[in-house]
């Protein structure tokens, strides 16, 4: 990761189901890695969504890390919840549809 943030790699690229780094490290509560995302300033685009309509802010609110949500919340309250099911259920319906359509050929 730190090879990363001293690289000219793209911090804002997502996977395929449009989480970036940062989103990854506010799910499994990291936050060091979100620490150091958010130290690279400008660069770090907080106003992107994953393909479920959850930004970085919403995902470490879902998953209750308090101190990620505080550190996040404190550069951007930014959210992108498009949907009007809870957040549970958009994170199930989401998972789900990537791991079906993983399989489609």
């Amino acid at each position: 990761m730190f090879r990363v943030l001293g690289s000219s790699a793209d911090i804002n690229e997502a996977d395929e189901r449009g989480w970036t780094p940062l989103m990854h490290a506010a799910k499994s509560g990291n936050y060091a890695i979100a620490e150091a995302l958010l130290s690279v300033g400008d660069e770090l685009d907080m106003s992107r969504c994953s393909h479920c309509g959850h930004s970085a802010v919403d995902i470490a609110q879902f998953y209750r890390h308090k101190d990620v949500y505080s550190l996040l919340a404190d550069f951007s309250t930014f959210t992108c919840f498009l949907y009007s099911c809870s957040i549970a259920a958009c994170m199930y319906i989401c998972s789900h549809y990537h791991k079906v359509n993983r399989h489609a050929v």
